[in-house]
């Protein structure tokens, strides 16, 4: 499982950012004076996936072990996803395409971010508590010689 945990992880984050990109897509729809993006949504949204898939590829999120993640993982893959975004800006205004407004890319961007994070502390609570668990079965196994003595 270990081998596989890197591209399970960086799948289930690419479908954390579709769920992001729908609740950006349902929330444009019921504020006024929201356009929806504009001709060239697909686009948009397929240069930001990449170029926070870079980002996070490039700081290196992918490579430590979740289950003994600290402050320190957790701030890097918010930094990883600042990046991104601010790649994905700067790249958006060059080609001089219609960018998403500001206010509607950080939503996309808080939306995913905090996705990420509870499914990296989902992940770290399930294996902790497997752990207690196994270690409580140990210590009983151990301790039943000692009563049948």
């Amino acid at each position: 499982m270990n081998r596989f945990r890197k591209p399970l992880l960086f799948l289930s984050d690419s479908a954390l950012f579709l769920c992001a990109v729908g609740f950006y897509l349902i929330a444009v729809r019921y504020m006024p004076y929201t356009k929806v993006g504009g001709e060239k949504l697909a686009m948009s949204l397929s240069l930001l996936y990449g170029c926070i898939a870079v980002s996070q590829l490039l700081f290196k999120t992918y490579d430590s072990l979740w289950r003994y993640a600290e402050s320190k993982e957790y701030l890097l893959l918010i930094a990883a996803a600042l990046a991104g975004f601010g790649l994905y800006e700067l790249l958006a205004r060059a080609l001089r395409w219609s960018t998403m407004s500001f206010v509607l890319l950080s939503a996309i961007a808080a939306v995913w971010v905090l996705e990420m994070l509870a499914v990296r502390f989902l992940y770290r609570v399930h294996r902790s508590r497997g752990f207690r668990r196994r270690a409580a079965a140990a210590v009983s196994a151990c301790e039943m010689p000692l009563r049948n003595k």
